[in-house]
């Protein structure tokens, strides 16, 4: 009942603050029909691909030193802009694409330590990545607070853990959450 409402009137200030719903009627736009017709498994990695493109940050081009005096380790074999050849950018731009999208998506890992190198490009990828899930974040319990402080008898109603973003044992990546948590990679 109440939680439901409540729940429901987060997600639509969210989802219109993010443009996926129009402010004057409440109807779709174009990325919200994206997302309707997403597997619910797919849903937050998939906002999570949309905003990136709102901000050109989900491509395929290697990311460039922000200080041109300090270039990247020669060590770590990045490409670059200026020494990829034309022959080979297609491929090199599509690979780093390719697995920056799928790095998006939750996935099951042993619980071991981890003993492998560590990639580069998703490694600054998923710098970007951890800064718009924390916004995302933020947004949504920005939201859930305006509508509290609007009426503060509803903070009863909230469950306990209602924003854990702790998964549910058993059932990965669900998590006992009302709201979105946008768990960080």
């Amino acid at each position: 009942g109440d939680l439901w409402s409540l729940n429901a009137l987060v997600h639509f200030i969210v989802l219109e603050k993010l443009d996926l719903i129009s402010s004057e009627d409440g109807g779709a736009t174009v990325l919200s029909d994206v997302l309707k017709d997403t597997p619910s498994i797919l849903t937050e990695p998939c906002l999570t691909a949309l905003e990136l493109m709102k901000f050109g940050q989900l491509t395929g081009e290697p990311f460039e030193a922000a200080d041109e005096t300090k270039p990247f380790p020669q060590e770590i074999k990045y490409p670059s802009n200026a020494t990829l050849q034309p022959q080979d950018r297609d491929k090199v731009c599509g690979m780093l694409l390719l697995c920056r999208v799928m790095s998006l998506v939750p996935m099951r890992l042993k619980n071991v330590m981890w003993d492998s190198d560590v990639d580069f490009d998703l490694a600054a990828f998923h710098a970007l990545v951890r800064a718009l899930k924390r916004t995302l974040r933020q947004l949504v319990e920005a939201s859930l607070a305006h509508v509290l402080l609007q009426d503060l008898s509803k903070v009863k109603i909230l469950p306990a853990g209602f924003m854990s973003a702790t998964p549910i044992k058993d059932q990965y990546p669900s998590t006992p959450a009302e709201l979105p948590t946008f768990m960080l990679p």
